[in-house]
């Protein structure tokens, strides 16, 4: 997998993340806490092909993630 994009702040990863496939994740979990979100591809060598997105509070922890089908 690799880094395809990384958003800070809170009102534009709220924008990105809640955006409905296949333009986001549609994320439903509370993004209150959300500094920074990171959306990982996969590779051609990786098994799969999907994006993924992590949100992450601003002590880096985890707190939402999502997945959609396809690069």
């Amino acid at each position: 997998m690799y880094l395809i994009h990384k958003t800070e702040g809170h009102d534009k990863i709220v924008a990105e993340a809640t955006e409905r496939p296949p333009f986001g994740p549609g994320l439903k979990q509370d993004l209150s806490r959300a500094a920074t979100m990171e959306v990982w591809g996969t590779s051609f060598k990786d098994p799969g092909e999907y994006t993924e997105f992590r949100v992450f509070d601003d002590a880096g922890t985890q707190i939402a993630n999502g997945r959609v089908d396809g690069y």
